[in-house]
């Protein structure tokens, strides 16, 4: 998957100074992107993920097995969010700005449009997708040669995440030796959760990176 992305970032002409964000899985390609071709990227923001060979959660497997079986499909968005979301953030209001009244309403038709509208893939094609994630592993000698690079890498946990665990992210800190930044009570869709908190983290992490004034922070809290 790297590969694939590495060949439309060539297709779409961005061969240097791109500012990379990877969620999830997404954040495990980021990693393997990146180290296949450092001199093409400025700045690297992982969320919600690891360097793998970390055991899935019971919650996680749970989810797994559960998910596909519900087939009304508002009952599926909502199992979904729950998961995603914490439950106590999902019930409080929207912000007032937009045209809905709670955070499930707000972030629902984003999930339907994903869990919903968009065609399911074949069972050969979920089940490589969960392989994939599964045995993804990056080395602490590959990660050393990605904090040797120098580019400005933020790492971002939520303490509710029901689909990594938050001490993958402290690994990844420590093992970076970059900025870890943990957004309590907050669940593993931390983007569309802490919109604009996060947007402006990125923005930071790439206007610190453009002034060489990206510093190499310590995390000391612990989960």
């Amino acid at each position: 998957m790297a590969h694939d992305a590495l060949e439309l970032l060539d297709i779409l002409g961005w061969k240097s100074d791109v500012n990379l964000a990877g969620m999830s899985m997404g954040g495990m390609i980021s990693l393997e992107l990146v180290l296949m071709d450092t001199k093409r990227f400025s700045s690297l923001i992982l969320t919600s993920t690891n360097a793998g060979r970390s055991a899935p959660q019971l919650i996680t497997v749970k989810f797994m097995l559960r998910v596909l079986t519900v087939l009304n499909p508002e009952s599926r968005v909502k199992f979904i969010a729950e998961h995603f979301y914490p439950k106590s953030w999902l019930e409080q209001p929207a912000p007032k700005d937009l045209p809905y009244k709670t955070n499930l309403e707000l972030v629902t038709p984003f999930l339907k449009k994903i869990f919903i509208d968009t065609p399911l893939a074949g069972i050969h094609a979920n089940v490589a997708h969960c392989w994939a994630a599964l045995t993804h592993y990056v080395s602490a000698k590959r990660l050393a040669q990605l904090r040797a690079t120098g580019i400005p890498i933020l790492v971002v946990t939520g303490t509710e995440d029901n689909f990594v665990r938050p001490s993958g992210s402290y690994y990844l800190q420590k093992q970076l030796g970059c900025k870890l930044v943990v957004f309590k009570g907050s669940g593993h869709i931390i983007p569309s959760e802490q919109t604009i908190a996060y947007c402006k983290l990125f923005e930071e992490l790439i206007q610190k990176g453009k002034e060489g004034k990206f510093e190499v922070h310590v995390a000391k809290a612990k989960l």
